[in-house]
């Protein structure tokens, strides 16, 4: 079965696209909608799926255009899958909404019906009849969802002070609302279910009647209860910041740099540790450019002109840095004694 791409945020809940509607979730429930015909009733999460492989998106040079991806999309393929039964009918799940969320990330770059077209383009792309017109229609009733949930209605409105568990549970009412017990589950529930145990686990933060060894306990007993998937994504967000910590250790210890490579070809490979050992160099050359700016900058004393700091970061920097390295300085000052 081809590898599926999967999406998923560091903090492992995995909001999707419920995260951008908790900020204008509706407070009651909108009267259910009608599945269109052509989905037909809502198939058994068991049943059988074939997978259709996402297909990379050749990238484009000109402005975007109709018919045309937009800039940020160039080059990239669509997270998720359209996914076919058995008897060749899409089969919605979260996959498909991570694929239309995928088009959905370029929102500030087009308009709504060019999006739905780049949407429709890539499904006549990866699917047959009758499985294209009905995620055709899939995608029309998700996007109604997407609209529905930042409206706000005058009467009856999300507090913005609403805790984060009942904002949780309007947007859970508004997907069932508009997709049915049956398929919101399918499409959500597990990321539902990721966000339960992320608030559990806040509120065990938040304890203080717990003591550190039966907090943590606590929230090793919570970890072990997200969606495989979902731990899966975590450990991967996490992996990179506990090999900085092993590998300053390492330092510290005094291991050479070819123990240091060694461990990242082990780890990661011999092309990410090339990365990670042309990174190491880009940072190291950085660092030696703002150690001889600052050294210049003191020359010049406290009360140097913006304009002679300006001309020094020129001299130091090239264009792509001079804003980081201002910032840098601005930092410096406010966190000054």
């Amino acid at each position: 079965m081809p590898r599926v791409v999967w999406v998923a945020c560091a903090a492992g809940i995995a909001l999707g696209a419920g995260a951008a509607l908790l900020q204008g979730t509706l407070a009651r429930r909108p009267a259910p909608l009608a599945p269109p015909a052509s989905l037909g009733p809502a198939r058994d999460a068991g049943a059988s799926h074939q997978e259709v492989p996402a297909v990379a998106v050749r990238p484009e040079a000109a402005p975007p255009g109709p018919g045309e991806i937009a800039p940020s999309l160039r080059g990239t393929s669509p997270s998720g899958a359209l996914r076919v039964d058995d008897a060749g009918h899409f089969a919605p799940d979260a996959d498909a909404v991570l694929f239309i969320e995928y088009f959905l990330a370029a929102s500030h770059e087009a308009d709504p019906e060019q999006i739905r077209a780049w949407i429709e383009a890539a499904i006549r792309e990866r699917l047959s009849p009758p499985a294209d017109a009905e995620a055709r229609a899939f995608v029309d009733r998700y996007l109604a969802y997407r609209r529905e949930g930042p409206e706000q209605l005058p009467d009856v409105r999300v507090a913005e002070s609403a805790s984060l568990e009942r904002r949780l549970q309007w947007l859970r009412e508004l997907r069932r609302a508009h997709f049915g017990a049956d398929l919101a589950e399918r499409l959500f529930g597990e990321e539902e279910d990721a966000a339960r145990i992320h608030l559990a686990m806040r509120e065990l933060g938040e304890r203080a009647d717990l003591d550190e060894a039966h907090r943590e306990e606590a929230l090793r007993a919570l970890e072990a209860r997200y969606p495989e998937r979902v731990r899966q994504a975590r450990a991967a967000a996490a992996l990179p910041v506990q090999h900085a910590r092993e590998e300053r250790a390492l330092r510290e210890a005094g291991a050479s740099e070819a123990e240091i490579e060694a461990l990242r070809v082990e780890r990661f490979g011999p092309e990410a540790a090339a990365r990670m050992a042309a990174l190491d160099a880009s940072r190291a050359a950085f660092d030696a450019r703002l150690g001889a700016y600052r050294e210049a900058r003191a020359a010049l004393g406290p009360d140097a002109a913006p304009e002679a700091l300006g001309a020094l970061r020129e001299a130091h920097f090239p264009p792509e840095e001079r804003e980081r390295v201002r910032l840098l300085d601005r930092v410096e000052a406010d966190t000054a004694p």
